[in-house]
């Protein structure tokens, strides 16, 4: 669905009463709701790769807040056992878990989004250094995922 198509026209032409009809509450899942129907319409790749990032990045805050929540669980279990010096190496080894996990996370979704806009450009560019034969990726940077991965991040 181009933004420039009659069919955007009237999706938005439906989507914006509808969004001002339903209660507050409800406002947010309708975006929501109408945002995966317009990935939906922009193909299956599309739909599933917006799908993946946003059940990948919850995964991932999943497993940062865990560390969170086993650091306090641990720290409290040994309150009075371990000195301050104990306590301190332990944050330290929760603190290095979040971040090789957020970095895990950036260097993947940053990743598959280096690897579809820049994908194609770089197998033509080596082509015609080399004069080697590689195929372009097949992948096309679907409508808004610079958009949907830098918000996710």
């Amino acid at each position: 669905m181009l933004f420039t198509s009659w069919d955007f026209a009237l999706f938005i032409a439906v989507l914006v009463p509808v969004y001002y009809l339903v209660p507050k509450r409800l406002q947010q899942p309708v975006l929501l709701l109408a945002n995966v129907v317009f990935y939906a319409f922009a193909g299956l790749f599309a739909f599933i790769l917006l799908f993946a990032t946003g059940l990948s990045v919850y995964l991932f805050a999943i497993g940062i807040g865990k560390t969170w929540s086993t650091q306090e669980t641990v720290l409290l279990e040994h309150k009075g056992e371990w000195d301050k010096a104990k306590r301190k190496v332990f944050r330290e080894s929760m603190e290095k878990k979040r971040r090789i996990l957020t970095a895990v996370c950036l260097i993947l979704h940053f990743g598959i989004l280096a690897a579809m806009k820049y994908g194609s450009g770089l197998i033509g560019i080596t082509n015609t250094l080399f004069g080697t034969g590689f195929s372009g990726t097949g992948l096309v940077l679907t409508m808004g995922a610079s958009f949907y991965t830098f918000s996710a991040m």
